[in-house]
C-alpha cells in the first residue's frame, strides 16, 4: 500500500510539473507569483517522498494545498467568466480579490485593478473606459485582458463600432485573434452590417483549435446562431435548434424568437418575420427592459430603411450565401466528426473491462499480491517464458497487483485509448496495444525480470503511437482537441520512465519495451494511414496476425491451467552441485543457484536460491542438548523475533512436527507471515544425528506452501552427509 501511496504522489507531483512548464509558456514574467506558489508546493511534495512520508496524511496535505493553490482559484475563474458573459460586472471584484489572494501573480491582480473599476461601470460608463484605457500599454497578456474588458463594456453599451475599433489591431490576420476575440468580433460585423467580415470571422471562429470545454462549445453554438439569424439563412438557424442542444434549449424564448423573425427578414420573408418579431414585443414578458428596447430598435431600423433592406441588403446576403453557404456547413461537418468522433470508443471500454474482469476473477479465486496465485492466473516471467510459457507475454497484460495498480492503468488507457482508436480505427489500436505489450514483455523477459504483470507496457506504447500521430498527423488527424498536444504527451512519457527508474518494484524494462513497441507500430500505422486504398488490407492482415497469437496464446494458457502445469512443476532431472570443503550434498532443481555463505556468527551456510526467490538455507550446529529442548527453543525464539520485525505480521505457527522423508527422520515447524500486502512462509526443518543437527530454513513467498512439498521434498530426502569433511575440523555451535 505504501507503493501505491507513492504513486499517487507522483501523478500529483507530475501534474503539478506540468502546470509550472505550462503556464511558463504561455508568460512567465506575468505569472512569476503563481508559479513560485507552485514551486513551493512541488517542493514540499518532493520533500515528503524523499523524508519517506509518503502516506495517507502526505496525501492529504498534498491535496489540500492543490485544493487552495489551484481548485478554488479555478472555480473563480469559471464564476468570473460567468458574470462576464451575463454582463453582472459589479459582482465580479470579490471575486477577483479572492483569486488574486489564493494565486498569486501580476496577471489576476490586474484583473482585480479592472474589476474594481467596472463596478462602478452603471453609474459612469464614459469615465470607466477612460479609467481602464488608462491601463493599456502593459504589454500582453495584461493588454489583451483590459482590450477584452473595453470591448465588454461597447458591447452593454450596444457601441457595435467601438467595439470593432477597440478590438481590431492593423495588420492582424484574423486567424490570429483568440476565441473570445473572434466571438466579439462576429457580433460587431453582424451588428454593424459587415457582413463580408462577419462571414471571414465565424469562418474563423470555426476552424480555430481550441480546449473544447462546455462553455466554449456553447459559446460556439450560440455565436453560429446568431450568425444564421443576421445572415438570413433561415432554414440553417431552424436545423440548429433542432439539433437538440440543451444550452440553446435553456437560452430564453424571447431570444431564440426574436433571432428567429430577424433570420425570416433577412432571408427575404419581411412580413412573416416583422409579424412573429411585434407579437413577441407585444406580449408581456419577464425580460430584461433593455433587451426589448434593444429589439424594438433593431426591428426600426430594419423596417425604416425597408428599401436598402430589399434592393441591397438582402441581393448582398443571398450572393454571400452562395458564395459560402456549402463550404461553411461542410467545414461544420468535418469540425463535428473530428471533435467527437465516436465517443463511445468501443475497443478502449472493451479492453478496460476485460481488464477489470480479470481482476475480478483473480481476488475471487486467489491473492492479488501472492507470488503462485500471479503464476497461476498467466503472470509474465522471464524465467518462465525461457521455459517455453511465451503465452505468459500475453496473459501477463491480463493481470494486476492490487486495485491501485489496476485502476491507475485503466485510468491510463481510457486517457490514451480513445485518442489511437479515433485516429487509427479499432484495428490498429488493437495492433498498437498488443504489440506494444508483447514488446514490454519481451524486454522484461530479456532484463531477467521474475515476475512481471500489468498492462502498463501496453499503454505507454499507446502513449507512445499518441506522440507519432501527433507528430506525422495521420489523415482525420484530431486526436486531443485543442493546441498540439505534443509537450504534454512527452512530459507524460518521461515522467513514467522517470518514476520507473527511482521507485524500486516497477517493472521499467516492460515500460520502455512497451514505449519502442509502440513507436514501431505506430510508425507503421501511419504510413499504412496515408495510404488509404492499401491500408484496409494492410490493416486486417496485421489484426489477423495479431489476433491469431492472442488466441493461441490464450489456448496455451487453458491447456496449462487444466492440466495444473504451472510453476513449481514435478520435477525430473536436478543439479548436484559439489563444493568439496562442504559436507553437505544434495540434489538440486535446474534453474536454481546454489552458493556457500558465511553467516553472521563466522559459520558456512549451504544456500539454495530459486527463480522467484525463494530461499533455502542448511545449517550445521553440535547438538549439545536434547533434540526436544532444541525444537523447542527454536521454535520460541524464530517465533519471538518474527512478532517483534517491523512491517512483519504474523499470522499464524504451527510447533514441531515429526514427518518422515526418504529414509530420515525430520522435524519441521512453520510461520505464515505477511509482508505488507505480500504473503511468505517460512517453514524450518531439523535432522538429528550423532550429536549434531542439521537446520533447514526456507522462506517461500507465496501463502501455498503445499505446491513446494514435493520439491522441497526431494531436496531433502536427497540430503547426503561427507563425514570426511566434518572430520576435517567443522566447528558446531
Amino acid at each position: 500500500m505504501e507503493l501505491a501511496y507513492r504513486l499517487v504522489l507522483y501523478l500529483l507531483i507530475a501534474n503539478v510539473g506540468y502546470m509550472i512548464f505550462s503556464i511558463g509558456r504561455k508568460g512567465f514574467r506575468s505569472s512569476i507569483g503563481y508559479i513560485l506558489q507552485l514551486f513551493f508546493v512541488l517542493f514540499l511534495m518532493v520533500a515528503m517522498v524523499g523524508w519517506g512520508n509518503s502516506g495517507p496524511m502526505a496525501i492529504f496535505i498534498s491535496l489540500l494545498c492543490l485544493v487552495i493553490v489551484v481548485v478554488i482559484p479555478l472555480i473563480l475563474q469559471r464564476r468570473i467568466e460567468t458574470l462576464i458573459a451575463e454582463q453582472r460586472f459589479s459582482e465580479i471584484e470579490t471575486y477577483a480579490w479572492w483569486k488574486s489572494t489564493l494565486a498569486w501573480s501580476g496577471l489576476n491582480l490586474h484583473l482585480l485593478r479592472i474589476s474594481e473599476l467596472v463596478g462602478n461601470m452603471n453609474h459612469s460608463p464614459a469615465q470607466t473606459e477612460i479609467a481602464i484605457k488608462l491601463l493599456l500599454g502593459k504589454g500582453e497578456p495584461y493588454d489583451g485582458i483590459t482590450r477584452m474588458f473595453l470591448v465588454m463594456i461597447h458591447f452593454h453599451m450596444r457601441e457595435f463600432d467601438r467595439l470593432i475599433q477597440d478590438l481590431q489591431v492593423p495588420g492582424k490576420p484574423v486567424s490570429g485573434y483568440t476565441f473570445e476575440e473572434l466571438l466579439y468580433l462576429v457580433r460587431g460585423y453582424l451588428e454593424t452590417g459587415s457582413y463580408e467580415n462577419a462571414v471571414v470571422s465565424q469562418i474563423a471562429l470555426e476552424n480555430l483549435e481550441f480546449c473544447a470545454n462546455s462553455d466554449q462549445v456553447n459559446n460556439l453554438l450560440v455565436s453560429r446562431l446568431i450568425f444564421f439569424s443576421f445572415m438570413g439563412w433561415e432554414e440553417d438557424y431552424r436545423e440548429l435548434l433542432k439539433l437538440g442542444s440543451s444550452y440553446l434549449e435553456s437560452l430564453p424564448s424571447v431570444l431564440r424568437d426574436f433571432w428567429s423573425g430577424i433570420a425570416k427578414i433577412n432571408s427575404g420573408m419581411i412580413s412573416e418575420g416583422k409579424i412573429q418579431i411585434e407579437q413577441l414585443l407585444a406580449k408581456e414578458r419577464e425580460v430584461p427592459e433593455h433587451w426589448l428596447f434593444y429589439m424594438q430598435q433593431r426591428l426600426d431600423n430594419l423596417l425604416m430603411n425597408q428599401s436598402i433592406l430589399i434592393n441591397e441588403t438582402i441581393p448582398r446576403l443571398k450572393k454571400l450565401k452562395a458564395d459560402h453557404h456549402e463550404t461553411f456547413l461542410k467545414l461544420i461537418e468535418d469540425k463535428s466528426l473530428a471533435a467527437s468522433p465516436n465517443t463511445n470508443h468501443p475497443t478502449t471500454n472493451l479492453l478496460a473491462v476485460l481488464l477489470i474482469g480479470s481482476f475480478l476473477i483473480q481476488i475471487a479465486f486467489g491473492n492479488s499480491n501472492d507470488m503462485i496465485d500471479l503464476i497461476s492466473f498467466g503472470a509474465n516471467s522471464g524465467f518462465l517464458v525461457k521455459n517455453g510459457e511465451w503465452y505468459r507475454l500475453v496473459t501477463g497484460l491480463f493481470v494486476h497487483m492490487g486495485w491501485v495498480h489496476l485502476l491507475m492503468n485503466v485510468l491510463a488507457l481510457k486517457y490514451l485509448g480513445p485518442s489511437v482508436e479515433t485516429v487509427a480505427g479499432w484495428r490498429w489500436f488493437l495492433v498498437i496495444f498488443f504489440f506494444s505489450g508483447f514488446s514490454g514483455g519481451w524486454a522484461t523477459v530479456w532484463a531477467g525480470a521474475s515476475l512481471s504483470v500489468g498492462v502498463s507496457g501496453a499503454v505507454l506504447g499507446l502513449l507512445a503511437a499518441s506522440i507519432v500521430f501527433e507528430f506525422g498527423k495521420p489523415p482525420g488527424f484530431s486526436p486531443f482537441p485543442g493546441r498540439s498536444q505534443f509537450p504534454t504527451l512527452v512530459f507524460i512519457l518521461l515522467m513514467n520512465i522517470l518514476i520507473g527508474f527511482v521507485e524500486t518494484g516497477i517493472d521499467n524494462s516492460a515500460h520502455l519495451g512497451g514505449v519502442i513497441g509502440g513507436l514501431i507500430s505506430g510508425v507503421i500505422a501511419l504510413f499504412s494511414l496515408r495510404v488509404p486504398k492499401w491500408d484496409k488490407g494492410f490493416s486486417l492482415l496485421m489484426f489477423l496476425l495479431v489476433s491469431g497469437i492472442v488466441t493461441l496464446a490464450g489456448y496455451r494458457f487453458s491447456v496449462h491451467a487444466l492440466n495444473h502445469e504451472f510453476y513449481p512443476k514435478p520435477l525430473n532431472n536436478f543439479n548436484h552441485p559439489i563444493f568439496p570443503d562442504w559436507p553437505l550434498h544434495m540434489d538440486v532443481p535446474p534453474d536454481w543457484e546454489s552458493t556457500v555463505e558465511k553467516r553472521p556468527d563466522g559459520q558456512e551456510s549451504f544456500l539454495l536460491t530459486g527463480p522467484f526467490h525463494e530461499r533455502v538455507e542448511f545449517s550445521l550446529f553440535g547438538a549439545d542438548e536434547p533434540s526436544q529442548t532444541i525444537l523447542k527453543n527454536h521454535f520460541e525464539t524464530r517465533t519471538n523475533y518474527i512478532a517483534n520485525v517491523e512491517n512483519l505480521k504474523l499470522r499464524s505457527t504451527l510447533s514441531p512436527q515429526r514427518m518422515i522423508l526418504g529414509k530420515r527422520n525430520f522435524f519441521y515447524m512453520q510461520w505464515r507471515l505477511q509482508s505488507g500486502e505480500t504473503p511468505l512462509i517460512e517453514r524450518d526443518y531439523f535432522m538429528f544425528y550423532d550429536k549434531k543437527f542439521l537446520l533447514v530454513q526456507c522462506l517461500l513467498p507465496t501463502n501455498h506452501d503445499v505446491r513446494y512439498d514435493e520439491t522441497l521434498g526431494l531436496i531433502l530426502s536427497s540430503i547426503r552427509i561427507s563425514e570426511n569433511n566434518l572430520k576435517r575440523g567443522e566447528n558446531f555451535r
